[in-house]
C-alpha cells in the first residue's frame, strides 16, 4: 500500500509516517501544501491520501476541487479539530481521525482502505439519504469492522448532524429494526442501524447486552438492583431511569465486574 501524506506540519508528517510504517505501509511520500500533494497525485499511483485539514492559508477539502479531474484515492482526514467531521463525510472522505493519532485507529482506517480498494461482495451501495443516521463503516456495507472506543458514529437529530465518540454511549436500545444511542443527560438519538450489528461492531471490553433489547456500556454502570420481584435492573451514571436486566445476564454481569 502506498499513502500520500498532506500536512504543513513536518513533525505530524514525521509521526504519521513513521506509524504507518509500523503498520507495514513502507512506502509513503509527503506533502506539505496542496500544490505539492497535487503534483504528486500526477506524477505517481496512490492508496490513500491523509490530508490535514488546516494548511498553510488554505484548507484540505480545497484539494477536492482543484483535483477535479484526477482520480482520487480514498481520502482519509487526519486533524486536531472534531468540528469538520460532517463536512469530511460530506465530500465523501472514507475516515476522519483526530491528532494525535493513535496505532489502533490509524490500523481501523488502513482496514477501511483495503476493502475499498478491493471490496469483497458487498450488497448495493445504499443512497446517502438512506444512510444519512449510520457510522461510516456501515456506509460502506462493513458490517463487520469493529469499532474503538474513539471512533465517531455519525447521527442525525432533525435537522442536525453530530459525531458521537463510541466512549460517550451510554446505552444503546432495540426501537423496531433501529436502534436509539442513549447519552448522558437522558439524550436519545436514532440510527438506522439494528441492535445486533451494535453487538457485533462495538468493543467487547466495553460494552455488554443486558437484555434483549440493550446493550450498555460497563463504564457507566454505577449499580446492579435487584427488585422485590427477583427481577434485576442496573443504574447508569447520567441516564435518567434504571435499565431492565435479564436474570440470566445479571449473574454474568456481576461475575464480570466482581461483585
Amino acid at each position: 500500500m502506498k499513502a500520500l501524506i498532506v500536512d504543513d506540519e513536518r513533525l505530524s508528517r514525521r509521526a504519521l509516517k513513521g506509524l504507518l510504517a509500523r503498520l507495514d505501509v513502507s512506502e509513503s511520500e509527503e506533502a506539505s501544501s496542496l500544490q505539492d500533494a497535487l503534483d504528486a497525485l500526477r506524477e505517481e499511483r496512490f492508496d490513500v491520501v491523509f490530508l490535514d485539514i488546516q494548511l498553510r492559508g488554505e484548507t484540505g477539502f480545497e484539494l477536492f476541487e482543484r483535483a477535479a479531474h484526477l482520480e482520487l484515492p480514498p481520502v482519509v482526514f487526519v486533524t486536531a479539530y472534531d468540528s469538520y467531521a460532517v463536512r469530511a463525510f460530506e465530500v465523501n472522505a472514507l475516515d476522519y481521525l483526530l491528532k494525535p493519532v493513535g496505532l489502533e485507529r490509524l490500523a481501523a482506517a488502513l482496514q477501511r482502505v483495503k476493502q475499498r480498494v478491493s471490496p469483497p461482495n458487498f450488497p448495493p451501495k445504499l443512497e446517502a439519504s438512506s444512510v444519512a443516521s449510520v457510522a461510516p463503516d456501515a456506509e460502506l456495507g462493513c458490517e463487520g469492522t469493529k469499532l474503538s472506543a474513539e471512533d465517531l458514529i455519525f447521527c442525525e437529530e432533525g435537522s442536525r448532524a453530530r459525531f458521537v465518540r463510541v466512549s460517550e454511549v451510554v446505552l444503546i436500545q432495540a426501537a423496531g429494526n433501529y436502534t436509539e444511542i442513549g447519552l448522558q443527560g437522558g439524550v436519545s438519538v436514532l440510527v438506522l442501524k439494528p441492535l445486533a450489528t451494535w453487538e457485533q461492531q462495538l468493543p467487547e471490553r466495553q460494552f455488554v447486552r443486558v437484555h434483549r433489547s440493550t446493550i450498555v456500556n460497563v463504564d457507566f454502570i454505577r449499580e446492579i438492583n435487584r427488585e422485590a420481584s427477583s427481577s434485576h435492573s442496573v443504574t447508569l451514571e447520567g441516564w435518567p431511569a434504571p435499565v431492565q436486566l435479564s436474570r440470566r445476564r445479571a449473574s454474568e454481569l456481576r461475575a464480570r465486574l466482581g461483585v
